[in-house]
């Protein structure tokens, strides 16, 4: 069928059944019946139909469900909601902020709501993830949603495929570091100095725009060579042709429209078509997007065939780092596949995944910063015993112990990802969290739910302090107590198999930036319009976390 809009597509396909059964019911009753109806009683019959479809279909479904529990020896999850209409509304139609707190108090850490199994148990995420994790493939849902926007890639990938991502970009991630911390350096050097000349114009900063155009170059050096240059109005920035089919500020836009429309098509699920009735949202930025990467992938397929001639090309990306200086992911992608859509949608992926979660991160720090002075004190005080005129080594990152706990208390509090979802393969039965009751029936092809800031801030899980903000939680007897004996009750990038391949370069990212940011500066304010923002409340889930009024802080710089 030829594709119209998500909406119209949807309808067709699941609204098919009851429909085809009215037409009948209506032709029968002209016809053999000589009834007639009003254009009222029309609308009214075919939304009962509609309804009564999906109400009878969900209501056997939990009563074949309920006698394969039997048969195995386990019960069912526990409902969401005595009421058929509110689990299909619970299962299908998204979760306001703080919905999921309130239904895991009410019900308990596992609970089912029509075709979806929520739990907030790190023993069954630990089953998903990493013990069990071939039961439990990509949610369907998800992939039919991230697939229309990011192809083939390893976040919406089927098992074989995702495999074969994983395993022609993995080398490009354990290579030496060296080279990336100087591009981090130089990087953060410039989001310092344009903090500086924009504090002497208007005496504030958002934060969080600044440092999504900053990651953003970073992002463009690794994997394509050359940066956009787009840092705003930044201090000594050259120009640059990596895009030149738009203005850098186009693309920068159309990349954050991409991530929003992904993070609110798998938070509404697999209704989220009725969202897109009138169109598909995600098809503007992609042809913005799309248009750049043939240019792209072109001169890298150029500088592949240079090379087998035995020419080297040597040029500057404008952020600090040579093209000839080091194979980007692009150039290692080419080597080893000429399929160009293959290409785009891996270097898309990574794109959003490597831009997305240290800007969500480094904005999110910052904020818990300015909130602790203490905090930043003692991280100021740490960092001002390196040696201030050279690039953080690798020594010198595995010293600094209280800025990886900084780190890792921003993940805990604010995670990149707000939710991971799976869809069981096959039929299987999960411990229950009352040692006393039978264990919990899964059915097959549904989608398991976890929230991972849930997780991450259980005070059954982390310890009665668990709301607080305090880094020293991964330094002190709270590690031993909590967290390592179960070590899957943090999660800032997955577990098991599919844990995050590029997870090392956030954390470097991150440290360099806030070490340059600590040196030049000696206090970070918040302004009122973000002071009164709660990090763990107030995250705007379906703007890819997203501080919805921006970060808008002072900075003092430090006297030398």
């Amino acid at each position: 069928m030829a594709r119209t809009t998500p909406g119209l597509d949807f309808l067709a396909q699941n609204l098919f059944i009851p429909g085809l059964f009215l037409f009948f019911f209506l032709v029968t009753a002209r016809h053999w019946l000589d009834l007639h109806f009003a254009t009222w009683i029309l609308v009214s019959a075919a939304v009962a139909v509609v309804s009564l479809h999906i109400i009878g279909r969900t209501v056997l479904r939990e009563y074949v469900q309920a006698v394969e529990a039997a048969r195995m020896g386990a019960r069912p999850a526990p409902v969401g909601s005595q009421s058929p209409i509110s689990r299909i509304l619970l299962g299908h139609l998204g979760y306001p902020a703080g919905t999921f707190w309130k239904l895991v108090e009410a019900y308990g850490p596992v609970l089912f709501g029509s075709n979806m199994v929520i739990t907030t148990s790190p023993d069954h995420v630990k089953i998903i993830l990493r013990t069990d994790s071939h039961n439990y493939a990509k949610d369907e849902s998800l992939h039919e949603a991230m697939d229309l926007v990011l192809g083939t890639g390893v976040f919406s990938l089927s098992v074989d495929m995702w495999k074969f991502h994983r395993t022609i970009t993995r080398p490009f991630f354990d290579r030496n570091r060296v080279t990336h911390l100087e591009m981090f350096s130089h990087n953060a050097q410039s989001v310092a100095a344009q903090i500086i000349s924009t504090m002497k114009a208007s005496q504030a900063v958002d934060f969080q725009s600044l440092i999504r155009y900053s990651t953003l170059n970073i992002a463009t050096s690794l994997l394509f060579g050359t940066c956009v240059s787009s840092l705003p109005n930044a201090p000594g920035a050259k120009p640059n042709s990596a895009f030149p089919l738009l203005p850098v500020t186009e693309f920068c836009e159309a990349l954050l429209q991409l991530q929003d429309i992904v993070s609110e098509r798998q938070r509404l699920g697999w209704v989220w078509p009725l969202y897109e009735l009138l169109g598909d949202k995600a098809k503007k930025p992609l042809n913005i997007i799309g248009r750049n990467f043939d240019p792209i992938i072109q001169r890298a397929i150029g500088r592949k065939m240079m090379k087998g001639v035995g020419v080297i090309y040597h040029g500057s990306d404008g952020c600090g780092v040579g093209e000839g200086e080091g194979e980007t992911l692009l150039d290692h992608l080419v080597e080893l596949t000429s399929d160009a859509n293959l290409v785009k949608s891996a270097i898309l992926n990574t794109l959003i995944a490597g831009r997305a979660g240290t800007a969500t991160t480094l904005t999110h720090l910052v904020y818990f910063l300015a909130r602790h002075p203490t905090v930043m004190s003692r991280l100021s005080a740490e960092i001002a015993a390196m040696d201030s005129a050279q690039t953080p080594t690798d020594t010198d990152m595995a010293d600094l112990r209280y800025l990886r706990a900084v780190i890792n208390e921003t993940l805990r509090l604010a995670p990149q990802v707000q939710y991971v979802s799976r869809e069981s393969v096959e039929a299987t039965t999960w411990p229950s969290p009352d040692l006393h009751e039978k264990r919990i029936y899964i059915p097959p092809r549904t989608k398991i739910l976890f929230d991972v800031s849930a997780l991450h801030s259980s005070n059954e899980l982390w310890g009665p302090d668990a709301d607080h903000f305090d880094p020293d939680r991964f330094l002190d007897r709270r590690f031993t107590t909590y967290l390592a004996p179960n070590p899957h009750i943090f999660l800032p990038f997955g577990a098991g198999p599919r844990t995050c391949l590029g997870k090392d370069f956030p954390y470097d990212e991150i440290s360099v930036a806030v070490i340059e940011l600590l040196r030049r500066f000696s206090v970070i304010s918040l302004l009122p319009r973000s002071s009164e923002w709660d990090a763990r409340r107030g995250l705007d889930r379906a703007s890819s976390m997203n501080i919805p009024q921006g970060l808008w802080v002072k900075m003092e710089e430090t006297v030398q």
